[in-house]
């Protein structure tokens, strides 16, 4: 998660895709940018945020802003200013482009895949209307598509990763048109038909079918970048100044004090916080955490809800780590939902997504680390209590591979997954069962087998998965329904017949 001080308002991406937009000339003077609630749909924003990008993009002189009607476009750059601008944003993003395409492929075919999986006969009928809709000269032209897909998931997390990406490259006709290298509109137009396919191999039950032509998909996109990535190259030099992609979770995201309150809860991880230990008072906290007083009340009340804490009047707020009924656990904040929906989203995407990257990164663990592990385990073994080795291990392994931007995506995941800590103190407690699937995989880390290791963590974090779920469901929190179990066929079947050669 971004820290405190740079994460940026929901409002400044939404600016930064028009003003981006307009600068690489998809929008010249006098053209309309979409109605205010067609970018709240896009961006699954409020009405209020998506019209706070239309005023500062009204204040910097990009649009004049007219009641009841969509923006106009104020400024014009001339072909060879959209061409230089382009030129810069491609060659600034080389490096990040490359390792990207070296694993999102897998990544983002692997979720396609679960999500045909639960896609509905009238949602099928839906994504082929949005196809047929798609005009291969726009600047992100199967966006909506892909978006409308993953959104079966259930889980926004990975329509905001779609999002990001899709932001990041601008790979479109348009662009590659103006700096003179050649896009292949005939291309575009095949794969326009495999996007037609894969609704008649959902519909025919075929899933070979639909795995082939999602590869095919997938590693067309990475091909297609990486063919511009090597053009641009070539033509205009390297540019010294890269810029790393980074992952803003923007979709539902929760405000300042959510990010306080994961922070706090990294400090009970660490032992920074003990068991019935007193926080220091809101006025010191919101100094050591840097932010307002508000922010601070909002946190402790979010970690009372969630039964990390609990305040005494007249003496303070203190860490309560004991075992509590579930239905102690306070659903009234709309903080306390939106921090457990992450929580669940997060672990969906770890286990769709965790089995191949276990099996890459594996050789890449320290055995500094693997000492750390198991002394952690041993000492949660010993107390009955395994809060935090499946979390250490998670992040081990993301760390651990050397793909940098591997790294970058999944560390929000891990500041997500702290919110499994308080939840493990609510209801029955599952302590036996994790510690028996802890056990095998600590054996499997230990002696050496890498496919034996990837595909237990896989399994024990859809157990994980399976469980919170369903106490948060017997909790009363009805969206978790929403929020669709990996299928165990499903990961078998990508694992085995999804794969690309390593670029």
């Amino acid at each position: 998660m971004n820290t405190l001080k740079d994460t940026q308002e929901l409002y400044q991406i939404v600016y930064e895709h028009y003003a981006d937009k307009i600068r690489f000339g998809f929008y010249r003077e006098g053209d309309s940018l979409p109605t205010i609630e067609k970018i709240s749909g896009q961006f699954n924003i409020s009405i209020n945020t998506a019209r706070q990008a239309l005023v500062n993009l009204k204040r910097d002189g990009y649009v004049r802003l007219t009641r009841g009607r969509p923006a106009i476009v104020t400024v014009s750059y001339s072909e060879e200013q959209c061409r230089k601008r382009y030129i810069e944003h491609f060659t600034a993003r080389h490096d990040a482009l490359e390792e990207l395409r070296a694993f999102l492929p897998e990544l983002f075919s692997k979720t396609l895949l679960h999500a045909f999986y639960f896609m509905k006969p009238k949602d099928s009928e839906k994504l082929m209307d949005l196809l047929l809709q798609t005009r291969l000269e726009d600047s992100l032209p199967f966006f909506n598509p892909l978006r409308f897909a993953l959104s079966s998931l259930g889980n926004p997390l990975l329509e905001s990763m779609h999002l990001n990406v899709s932001m990041f490259t601008y790979l479109s006709q348009k662009n590659m048109s103006a700096i003179g290298l050649p896009y292949d509109l005939s291309i575009f137009a095949a794969l326009l038909s495999d996007f037609n396919q894969l609704s008649h191999f959902k519909a025919s039950g075929d899933d070979a079918g639909m795995c082939r032509v999602i590869t095919k998909i997938c590693a067309f996109i990475s091909e297609q970048i990486g063919r511009l990535n090597r053009e641009v190259t070539d033509q205009f030099g390297e540019n010294p100044e890269q810029i790393p992609f980074v992952w803003r979770i923007q979709v539902g995201r929760p405000q300042v004090y959510y990010n306080v309150a994961v922070r706090i809860i990294a400090e009970v991880r660490k032992g920074n916080y003990k068991h019935e230990e007193f926080l220091p008072t809101p006025a010191v906290l919101a100094e050591k955490y840097g932010v307002s007083m508000i922010s601070i009340r909002r946190t402790i009340t979010l970690l009372n809800s969630v039964g990390l804490t609990e305040t005494i009047n007249g003496r303070g707020t203190r860490i309560s780590l004991y075992r509590k009924p579930l239905e102690g656990l306070d659903l009234s904040n709309p903080g306390t939902r939106k921090s457990l929906l992450f929580y669940l989203m997060g672990l969906q995407l770890i286990t769709i997504s965790v089995r191949t990257i276990a099996r890459e990164s594996f050789d890449e663990i320290t055995q500094e680390r693997i000492d750390e592990i198991t002394r952690l385990y041993e000492q949660e073994k010993q107390s009955g209590q395994y809060l935090f080795t499946h979390g250490q291990i998670l992040k081990t392994v993301f760390y651990s591979h050397k793909n940098s931007e591997i790294r970058a995506i999944f560390s929000p995941l891990i500041h997500i997954m702290s919110w499994g800590i308080p939840l493990s103190y609510f209801g029955d407690s599952d302590m036996a069962v994790k510690g028996e699937e802890l056990d095998l995989l600590i054996g499997l880390l230990l002696s050496g087998d890498r496919e034996g290791f990837a595909r237990q963590l896989e399994k024990n974090s859809l157990n994980i998965f399976i469980r919170e779920r369903q106490k948060l469901l017997a909790a009363g929190l009805s969206d978790v329904e929403n929020i669709q179990v990996p299928a165990p066929a499903v990961l078998e079947l990508a694992d085995s017949r999804i794969h690309f050669n390593s670029h």
